[in-house]
């Protein structure tokens, strides 16, 4: 009964925040550049021989649709999108009603009772949508078996070991919590659990390093916003270099394969 009502209250949240995301992310120059970092950090993580016109994309935790905007723009294939929240596939129909006839189809659902048949997606894409599952193991589970045998995996979250994730702590205890469920991972947990769903790491990359959540408020936002130029030349620059920074960023993205005999995990 508990969980029901937990996951009501995300529901009812993310209801909440979908007519304004769009609005939160073009106002707020901070949360925007990290949706920016993130996107490109996914994109950058996906070759185009992983891609082709009959590839099968699942953006698992679609949102309002923004990174299936992206992805037509990139890719002419079918992708697919699922969100627990009935007004963010409301506002990714309407979004994306203007692409006519590209590939696209979206629908409701829980992706820890993921509907979809087996070895249905060539790639699968599951980004900042696995903190807000209390039991998102299971969901990860679910996607591998939905993912077709050497089909890509790319999940992202908020990393708990990084600058943000200390002001988040701070945050907590001086504000509290604002959200229902939004549990950040690491690398270690992610990594462990994509080994025991047998998905074999291929590679890593972190985004975000600087400012931190500081600069979600006035007036450390107005400061920080000057020197996001700064910002984005030190993440292509120093931050996503391959070395160990990848691994505290405040978005932490790991690329997994299925295999059907895993080899080497980062």
């Amino acid at each position: 009964m508990e969980d029901k009502r937990l996951k009501r209250r995300i529901g009812n949240f993310f209801d909440e925040l979908a007519e304004r995301r769009d609005k939160q992310y073009q106002e707020h120059l901070i949360y925007g550049y990290e949706q920016r970092r993130r996107i490109m950090t996914i994109l950058e993580m996906l070759s185009e021989e992983e891609i082709s016109n009959s590839s099968v994309i699942l953006d698992a935790g679609c949102g309002n649709g923004r990174d299936i905007e992206v992805l037509l723009s990139k890719y002419d294939c079918c992708i697919v999108g699922i969100d627990f929240s009935e007004r963010m596939i409301s506002e990714a129909k309407k979004k994306l009603q203007v692409k006519t006839g590209s590939k696209k189809a979206l629908v409701r659902g829980d992706l820890t009772k993921i509907g979809f048949k087996d070895d249905t997606f060539d790639v699968i894409i599951c980004s900042q949508v696995l903190e807000h599952i209390p039991n998102w193991q299971d969901a990860l589970k679910g996607l591998r078996r939905i993912l077709k045998p050497e089909g890509v995996l790319i999940i992202s979250t908020p990393n708990i070991f990084s600058l943000y994730g200390v002001q988040r702590k701070i945050a907590d205890l001086l504000i509290g919590k604002s959200h229902p469920y939004d549990v950040w991972k690491d690398y270690k947990l992610l990594s462990a659990q994509l080994k025991k769903e047998k998905m074999e790491v291929v590679s890593v990359m972190g985004a975000c390093y600087l400012p931190g959540m500081i600069a979600y408020f006035p007036p450390f936002k107005n400061v920080f916003s000057i020197f996001l130029p700064q910002l984005e030349y030190l993440e292509d620059k120093i931050f996503q270099k391959g070395h160990f920074l990848k691994y505290f960023g405040y978005i932490i993205a790991i690329k997994a394969k299925k295999r059907i005999q895993c080899k080497y995990y980062l």
